[in-house]
């Protein structure tokens, strides 16, 4: 059990920003048939605490997703030092998009963060089919910590009740 405790705005502006920052997240799922699993998936964001992220149905955790929607992930800033380390851990949500306009939204966002990625696409309407290979997901972070050189700041808080 964790010991959740409030965070101050500036904190949450800290770690959105590092969010906003970089592109490369390492996820944890929870898989069926072993406790964890650990990916490294590439991200696009606008607003920091909702990400989009492309990767196969059949992949260890797109399969662990479809059982258990619940992930942690970490993203560290690329730039930071072991000294000066800067980044985020967050727990959160993962889903397959299922929407029409949410998957046009995703796919133009994800396309202006890497570019070249657009032609790699299917139609929406295939993109939305069940049994699609690749898909994009919504990652909704619910909680998170800032990890930087001030030392760990817990902020379990949820980021809503913050960002109002």
């Amino acid at each position: 059990m964790y010991d959740p405790r409030p965070a101050d705005q500036q904190t949450i502006i800290e770690a959105l920003d590092i969010i906003k920052r970089n592109t490369v997240a390492c996820i944890s799922t929870v898989a069926q048939d072993w406790p964890t699993q650990v990916a490294t998936v590439f991200y696009a964001t606008k607003s920091g605490n909702t990400l989009f992220s492309k990767f196969t149905q059949a992949s260890d955790h797109g399969k662990a997703i479809s059982n258990d929607q619940r992930i942690c992930l970490a993203i560290y800033d690329h730039n930071s030092s072991y000294l000066e380390k800067e980044g985020i851990q967050a727990r959160a949500i993962c889903h397959r998009i299922e929407e029409y306009n949410e998957m046009q939204e995703a796919i133009e966002l994800y396309a202006d963060t890497f570019p070249g990625s657009r032609n790699r696409f299917l139609p929406i309407e295939d993109m939305l089919k069940i049994d699609v290979k690749s898909t994009l997901y919504r990652i909704d972070i619910l909680s998170l910590k800032l990890v930087s050189p001030k030392g760990f700041s817990l902020t379990y808080d949820t980021i809503e009740s913050i960002l109002v």
